[in-house]
Parts: structure tokens; C-alpha cells; sequence
């Protein structure tokens, strides 16, 4: 398993009233969270979203509903297939990613441990 991304685990808590998801900083987030977004509506299978390196974020990526494909790091690549709310991907700064194959009902969720930058972004 590499350091610079890996699945994180995260805890459902569901009862007759539904389902509860928390994310701390240390349990299941492995940083302080400040900002998040979401991808959502993505038009075909064929869209590919990211491709590019954020030089000072890193992200931990959950598929809240439906599912994605990930590929990490360019030189030595490794795929991914986030389809479990319960399964987050972290990727670390510096590191290449490239999501794409989105379910139509995907709705994948963006835990980030910086602020919004755009030239902070790197592509190849």
C-alpha cells in the first residue's frame, strides 16, 4: 500500500431512522478539512474529470452514491473503483489523478485539506 494514496475506511452508523456519516480529522479523515465539494451530473461515460496534479491539496474522495473509476500516479499507475459510501480513496498532494467511468447517479464527495487555488494545479 503506498503512503501517498490508499482507502480509508468510514463508519456508517444506520438505525431505523436512517443512516449517519461523520468524518473527523484522525479517524477517518487524515487531515483537518477545509473545503469540500462535490461531482455530481456527469453526462457520460466518457467525461474525465481531475487529470492533473494538485501541487499543494491533498483529497480523500467518497462515492456518496453510485460509483467511479480512479487512477493515481502516471509513472507507476494504480486503479481504483470507488462504489462503497463506506470506502473513501485519500490521495496525497503531488500526486497525479485522473477519475472517469462515473455512474449517472455518481455523487462523489471531496474531503480537501486546503483551500481552493487554481494555480495550484498541475497537468501533464
Amino acid at each position: 500500500m503506498s503512503k501517498n494514496f490508499y482507502i480509508v475506511n468510514i463508519d456508517i452508523k444506520t438505525d431505523n431512522r436512517g443512516s449517519l456519516t461523520a468524518f473527523e480529522k484522525g479517524c477517518n479523515c487524515p487531515f483537518e478539512i477545509k473545503r469540500l465539494f462535490y461531482i455530481t451530473d456527469v453526462p457520460n461515460k466518457d467525461i474525465i474529470r481531475a487529470n492533473h496534479i494538485n501541487k499543494d491539496t491533498s483529497m480523500v474522495l467518497i462515492p456518496v452514491k453510485g460509483s467511479c473509476e480512479v487512477v493515481c500516479n502516471k509513472q507507476n499507475p494504480e486503479k481504483f473503483v470507488l462504489n462503497s459510501p463506506d470506502k473513501g480513496l485519500y490521495i496525497k498532494k503531488g500526486i497525479y489523478r485522473k477519475l472517469y467511468n462515473f455512474t449517472n447517479d455518481a455523487l462523489i464527495l471531496c474531503l480537501c485539506d486546503n483551500y481552493y487555488d487554481i494555480n495550484e494545479y498541475k497537468c501533464d
